[in-house]
C-alpha cells in the first residue's frame, strides 16, 4: 500500500526542530545528511514536499500498534542537489484518527 498525500501531515516544527537542526542532539547527523543533499532548514517545505513524494512513491509497511498504526516507507528520495538517496520515512496514524504525521527520516542502505 502506498501513502496518499491528501492524509499526511508534517509538521514545520518536526522539521525545522529535528530533522534540519544540526543543534537537536538525536537529529544532528539526520540533519548533517538532509544538509549534504541539499535540503536547508532554511526552506524545510523542499523537505516536506520531497517526503510527501516519497511516502506516495513507495510501498509502506504496516506495523499494527496498540495506539494506532506505524507505516515505515523505505525508497529512493529526490533531493535538491540532483541526488536520489534511500531513506526511510516513519509515518503514525493515530487510532480513531485520519491524518497521517510524520515521526521520523533517515538514510538507509540500499
Amino acid at each position: 500500500m502506498t501513502l496518499h498525500p491528501d492524509t499526511l501531515d508534517i509538521s514545520a516544527q518536526k522539521l525545522t526542530d529535528y530533522l534540519l537542526a544540526l543543534e537537536h542532539p538525536d537529529g544532528r547527523g539526520k540533519a548533517l545528511f538532509f544538509e549534504r543533499t541539499g535540503f536547508s532548514r532554511h526552506h524545510p517545505d523542499r523537505l516536506a514536499d520531497a517526503l510527501m513524494a516519497h511516502a506516495a512513491a513507495h510501498a509502506a509497511t504496516l506495523e499494527p500498534s496498540p495506539f494506532g498504526e506505524r507505516f515505515v516507507v523505505d525508497g529512493l528520495l529526490d533531493t535538491p542537489s540532483g541526488r536520489r538517496v534511500h531513506v526511510r520515512a516513519v509515518w503514525f496514524r493515530e487510532a480513531g484518527t485520519s491524518r497521517v504525521r510524520l515521526v521520523t527520516a533517515y538514510p538507509i542502505r540500499p
